[in-house]
Formats: structure tokens, sequence, C-alpha cells
């Protein structure tokens, strides 16, 4: 376990700190770290990006926000914090300036995989499902065990009527990542249409049991969704 405050670490040795616990899902001790960083130095533009991204994982958008400003504000070139803040916008529902965000950090980054990935939410969204697709390709070029990008690209054949192509995709992200709630949710929506009930079941419960249903805020939509399908399993059972 790392300790929480090691002697004479710098801003950046925080950071890094911060970094690996974020990875390893300690948002809480990541953030303390971030903010650590932030005392010994104010203007770390790394620290409020990193910071951000805790904010944006435990669900606080106008924090992540301001966070996100402010890295750009020290740092106008910095592509994750463009990025970061293009998906605020994107949950926030301003597709338009989170595309241009994305924009933004792919002109500063032409390699940078998740402004691909968040170009690709944007563009389906708005049902530019061709291009939406391309950008999850460029994506999983450039990182192929990117389980975000197989669920956006597993998400776009789904609406393409590629049922099979999606699970695959789906599948594939949860070979990479088996705690990413989203590919079973998705999964889930795929069973339901074929009537594997069970399986939707199972799903939809993997989904909330990961804390899919906070993280998106659909949780009451999916608990109702479980129990409609318990409902028709049962009469098909009797």
């Amino acid at each position: 376990m790392l300790p929480t405050k090691p002697s004479g670490m710098s801003a950046g040795k925080y950071v890094l700190q911060a970094n690996r616990r974020r990875r390893n899902g300690d948002l809480d001790g990541a953030l303390t770290d971030y903010e650590e960083a932030l005392r010994i130095d104010p203007e770390y533009a790394r620290a409020y990006t990193g910071r951000g991204n805790v904010r944006w994982n435990q669900g606080d958008l106008e924090g992540a926000l301001a966070d996100y400003e402010e890295a750009l504000r020290l740092n106008p070139k910095s592509a994750s914090a463009y990025t970061g803040r293009g998906n605020v916008r994107y949950r926030q529902g301003a597709l338009e300036g989170a595309l241009a965000d994305y924009e933004k950090a792919l002109h500063i980054d032409p390699e940078y995989a998740s402004a691909y990935l968040g170009r690709g939410y944007v563009r389906s969204a708005q049902g530019d499902l061709e291009r939406a697709l391309t950008d999850y390709e460029k994506a999983l070029h450039i990182d192929p065990e990117y389980a975000s990008a197989y669920t956006g690209r597993g998400y776009v054949r789904c609406r393409q009527g590629d049922l099979e192509g999606a699970l695959t995709d789906y599948e594939e992200a949860l070979r990479i990542d088996p705690k990413y709630p989203l590919p079973y949710l998705k999964r889930g929506d795929i069973y339901r249409m074929k009537n594997e009930l069970e399986k939707a079941i199972g799903d939809y419960q993997r989904y909330l049991n990961l804390g899919g249903g906070k993280r998106y805020g659909d949780r009451e939509e999916v608990e109702q969704l479980i129990r409609d399908l318990k409902t028709r399993l049962d009469k098909q059972q009797s």
C-alpha cells in the first residue's frame, strides 16, 4: 500500500503517485495526492487535470470542469485537459462544445486515443455513425487494449444492426477490463433484443453491482428494467 504523505516528495512525484492510485481505483487517495501536489505548486497544470479526472470519475462534473479550465489557463496546449473538458461537456449535453474540445486535443496530439473516443461519442450521439466508427477504430489502432473504444464501436455496430459484431466488441471490452460496467449494460441490451432474458438480467445486475447505475445516473431505470424482465421470464416459464 502506498504511503499517504512520504516526506520530501515533490509535486511531480505526488502527481505520479496519484496517477497510480487512480488507475488502481483509489480515487480518494488520488485526490489527496493531487491536492498535496497543488499545495506544493499551485500552478501545476497536470495536477489540475489529474484532479479533474478524479472528480469526473466521482461524478462531480462542475468540480471537474473547474479543474480542466484551470489546467487550460495554465497550459493551453494540454490535449488531456481539452479531452477532459470535452467529456464533461458531452455529459452535460453540450455536443458542439465537446466536439470543439476533442478537435483541439487532436490538433495538439493527433495520436491521442481518448480524444478519438470522445469524438466518436459525439458523432454517435449526432447520428453520424460511419464517422463515429472511424473514430473508434482510430482509437483502437493507437491502443488495441482500449476497452472503452471497443464498447463504443460495439454500440455503433448494434445501431447498424450488426448484433454479433457488437457482442464481439463488448466481450473484448470485458476481457480487457472485467470491472468496466458499461459493456455489461450494452451486452444486456442485445440479449434483451434476442429474448435471452436470463442473460440480459444477469448483465444488467452486474452493471449495477459494479456501480454503473450511480456512475451513469440510470440506476432506477435499470432496476425497473430488471423487474420487468423477471416478470416476462416468469410468464414464459409458467
